[in-house]
């Protein structure tokens, strides 16, 4: 190894060790003038100062970040590998699919119910699959389980002999129908889609949408050739031309852009300024102090026409 190379290392690890210590995001310059000192090197100066284009030699694994901070890239090799398989088109059904395909079913098993029709073994077999997906395994908890949701989901009678399936199905109707009611009581949040509702969901399902979102999103990042060094641009530019209109799903589940979103973050941002509703009126019994104005503007026009 020349001196060169082994300067290029040491610095390379140095700059990696200084990122990793911090208490907070280092700043570029900070960082940069960290760096300069050593052993050795105990004053700064033009000399001695390190130039930006040392953090080359640690991409891909960090990268720039808002404010000119530098951190660690957030993705691992498994991410990597995910990416490459959405951005070749794959699983295009996913973001719908998390939201209706329960209520497929359930439209199926009553249409069955209703003309006492044979539940068709294609189908079953098929959501004999999806009971990998459980996060709950245990034999006695799914058939009693199942036997105390049958009440409470109708239409699954048709599931009686297969209580595994029974037992699924049930988590999920319920796990979305507390999430409808928590918006009805105006406590739903943006946290919904966060790793908080992967942790409440019964089943992974929502462990695999966060992932997937999470992929589509860097996949339209400006950078995201060097964070995803095998993906090549023709692959890219399919991808943008086909998703980029609506990848920015709006995170309240209950809200119609959850399933079509926007083209940008931002967009996603002003859209949800509308749930989170944090102009009240400074008039505690008035209508509107509770339920609360998702603009600036929208509480003056309130305020000018009512008080």
């Amino acid at each position: 190894m020349n001196s060169n190379n082994f300067r290029n290392t040491s610095l390379a690890i140095r700059t990696l060790g200084w990122i990793a210590c911090s208490y907070r995001p280092l700043k570029v310059h900070e960082l940069l003038d960290g760096l300069s000192f050593n052993y050795s090197d105990t004053i700064l100066t033009p000399e001695t100062k390190i130039q930006k284009r040392i953090l080359d030699l640690c991409r891909p694994l960090v990268e720039e970040g808002p404010r000119t901070t530098v951190n660690f890239v957030h993705f691992t090799a498994k991410d990597c590998e995910r990416a490459a398989i959405i951005v070749k088109g794959f699983h295009g059904l996913q973001i719908y699919a998390y939201k209706f395909w329960y209520k497929h079913v359930l439209e199926y098993c009553r249409s069955l119910d209703q003309h006492h029709g044979q539940f068709s073994p294609e189908l079953m077999a098929q959501l004999e699959l999806l009971l990998r997906f459980s996060k709950i395994r245990d034999e006695a908890s799914i058939s009693g389980a199942a036997e105390r949701a049958e009440a409470k989901v109708p239409g699954l009678e048709v599931l009686s002999h297969t209580p595994k399936v029974k037992r699924l199905i049930s988590d999920v109707v319920n796990f979305h129908n507390q999430l409808d009611r928590e918006c009805s009581l105006g406590i739903s949040s943006e946290v919904e889609m966060s790793l908080k509702l992967c942790e409440a969901d019964p089943t992974h399902f929502s462990t695999i949408r966060y992932q997937y979102l999470t992929a589509c999103e860097s996949l339209l990042e400006n950078r995201n050739l060097e964070r995803f060094p095998e993906i090549n641009q023709k692959d890219l530019d399919n991808f943008r031309s086909g998703c980029s209109q609506s990848t920015f799903v709006c995170r309240y589940i209950h809200c119609v852009f959850s399933t079509d979103g926007f083209e940008s973050a931002s967009r996603r941002e002003k859209h949800e300024s509308q749930h989170q509703r944090r102009f009240r009126c400074a008039y505690f019994n008035c209508f509107s102090f509770e339920l609360g104005f998702g603009s600036r503007s929208q509480l003056k026009k309130h305020n000018e026409q009512y008080h």
